[in-house]
């Protein structure tokens, strides 16, 4: 979702309002900006204008404001509309508490204090997906006494996607073995429970991982299928003989990893990335990049190399805490200033060797 303002500030005003805020620098936030050079707020044109400009039908984009009169000519440009009820302003006229909504122009419109109440009113049944629940307990549970009234700006709590990897990591502790009937048994139940990924040893380990995984492809389920691999061509190249979905691609790019595991500098991992990334994408199959160990790595490293990765097109960037050595402040700085360099989703791998997976997993 695109988020654009539209203010009688000038655009420079703008800039300075959202890029000094309390919050820190929100500008990644937003795709543009518009001021009066457009026309007047209460003229119709002016969000004609807008439409055209962002390349969007008019029917497609929501505006909210506090602005009767604004809200009017948004209206009858095509938009879809929403009052905000905001503390201090004048009683809305024709409000309705019971059904927050009101009349405008012979419409009924709904009426906010909150965005979230845009999507309080989604029926939730037995087939509802995992990710239509989880939407819908968000928004009760933001309506809760006990939660705060005004949500942390920057949360991302009510929108994230589950990459299940019980069978890969899962086989990683000792004695751990699954055979393919186990394998297959617990990817039915993972994707009957809902998950939208289910990530799976590299087939590239073995001949019987290979096996397995062409199987769990074949069973047609809902869950998009990966597989966690090396970045190198050599496993991609197997990897994408299988049927999978996409590809995990992971590097070490900590001091230790780089001197102690493959060896490498960062501008061979780069050079290496973009062949592989390249490659899978070619394919037409997913791609993330990740790199190991991120929580002990150079972070100017860090970002430049996932900045390179998110202009060659990933659909994600991944962050591990390979060690499990972070903490939830560190977890909440790092991916906050990654998603002012990249574009793409960030998917997170947490370790749990200090207690902190489920508090780094919510920071």
């Amino acid at each position: 979702m695109k988020v654009y303002i539209y203010s009688s500030g000038s655009v420079d005003a703008q800039k300075l309002i959202f890029g000094y805020s309390d919050k820190g620098d929100l500008l990644h936030y937003f795709s543009d900006y518009f001021d009066t050079a457009v026309g007047l707020k209460i003229e119709k044109q002016s969000y004609e204008k807008i439409a055209k400009a962002i390349n969007v039908s008019a029917s497609d984009i929501l505006f909210v404001s506090d602005n009767v009169n604004e809200i009017k000519a948004a209206q009858a440009a095509g938009y879809q509309v929403g009052v905000s009820k905001r503390p201090g302003n004048e009683e809305l006229v024709g409000y309705d508490e019971a059904s927050r909504s009101m009349p405008i122009d012979g419409k009924t419109v709904q009426v906010v204090t909150s965005f979230d109440q845009f999507f309080t009113n989604v029926s939730i049944d037995e087939k509802s997906t995992l990710a239509e629940r989880r939407e819908h307990r968000h928004m009760q549970e933001r309506s809760s006494f006990y939660t705060p009234k005004y949500a942390e700006f920057l949360s991302r709590t009510g929108n994230f996607s589950i990459i299940e990897s019980t069978l890969r990591e899962g086989e990683q502790f000792a004695n751990a073995f699954f055979d393919t009937e186990t394998k297959i048994k617990i990817a039915k139940m993972l994707d009957e429970f809902g998950v939208e990924y289910i990530e799976l040893t590299s087939p590239a380990a073995s001949e019987q991982s290979r096996a397995d995984c062409e199987a769990i492809c074949k069973l047609g389920l809902k869950a998009k299928i990966l597989t966690h691999t090396r970045c190198h061509m050599d496993d991609a190249r197997i990897a994408v003989e299988t049927g999978v979905h996409g590809l995990d691609v992971v590097i070490g790019t900590s001091s230790f990893l780089r001197e102690f595991s493959h060896g490498k500098d960062m501008e061979y991992i780069a050079k290496q990335a973009t062949e592989v990334i390249n490659f899978i994408k070619s394919k037409g199959l997913e791609v993330r990049f990740s790199s190991e160990d991120s929580f002990r790595s150079d972070l100017v490293d860090l970002l430049n190399l996932y900045r390179h990765v998110d202009k060659l097109g990933v659909n994600r960037v991944g962050i591990a805490d390979t060690v499990g050595c972070a903490n939830p402040r560190q977890v909440y700085e790092l991916v906050r200033t990654l998603r002012s360099v990249v574009k793409c989703d960030i998917e997170c791998h947490f370790h749990n060797d200090t207690g902190c997976a489920i508090a780094n997993a919510y920071a």
